[in-house]
């Protein structure tokens, strides 16, 4: 592991913290056959990026509503269990939908973060079948990451919105709105292969169409009443 530290807290680099991010790092290194260069930073950060010669890592080291581990062990999911990300990204410069530019932009925006929201779960719930731990320290993250974002019950009222309520496992929110099935597409990515979240995205705009991701005049929630960004 290459590891550089741009971190201004020193005393998060003398903990065993330190020490631990190293060896986690390790044995992802001797799995993947591939070199993992790690960078602290202050802040929250929690970014991957593979190059093809490596993977690099960038790690916000101040905890917030989760600790730097969870952030590194979300990461890591996502290379032991191969997101396709670049991959979803190609195909989005393929899609050319029957649409002005504008509603274009927003539809490939829409169509990237609902890939997102599930492919973050799909690793996380393969991760979590693995290491149990890691398993529970992700759930009690989406309490706290959605407490953080939504401190009042609101109910979703778009389907993206309530796609990320259900990530986040707020299921109670997600059955009081229009939008219950994205209860079944947050299941249904679960446990599944490389391609789970990529073909579920893709299922979404399938049967709704692009209509679904162009948000609606009257659905825009009013500034400091909630809702996720």
């Amino acid at each position: 592991m290459f590891l550089i530290s741009e971190s201004s807290n020193l005393n998060f680099e003398k903990n065993s913290e330190y020490e631990i991010y190293h060896n986690m790092i390790g044995i992802f290194e001797q799995l993947k056959k591939k070199k993992i260069k790690l960078n602290l930073v202050d802040g929250n950060a929690a970014e991957l990026d593979n190059t093809g010669a490596e993977y690099e890592i960038r790690l916000g080291v101040e905890p917030e509503a989760e600790t730097p581990k969870t952030k590194l062990e979300r990461v890591l999911s996502k290379i032991i269990f191969n997101s396709p990300d670049k991959e979803f990204k190609k195909y989005l410069d393929t899609v050319k939908p029957d649409t002005t530019k504008v509603q274009h932009t927003l539809l490939l925006k829409n169509l990237k973060i609902i890939y997102d929201i599930l492919e973050i779960r799909r690793v996380e719930s393969c991760y979590g079948e693995i290491y149990p731990g890691a398993n529970d320290r992700f759930v009690d993250a989406r309490v706290e990451n959605f407490k953080k974002q939504v401190p009042d019950d609101i109910i979703p009222i778009d389907p993206i919105e309530a796609l990320r309520y259900a990530r986040y496992d707020q299921i109670d929110l997600v059955l009081k709105s229009e939008f219950k099935a994205a209860i079944d597409y947050i299941k249904a990515v679960e446990l599944t292969g490389k391609k789970g979240a990529y073909d579920l995205a893709l299922d979404v705009l399938g049967k709704s169409g692009p209509g679904i991701f162009v948000q609606k005049e009257g659905k825009k929630r009013e500034p400091g009443t909630g809702g996720l960004s």
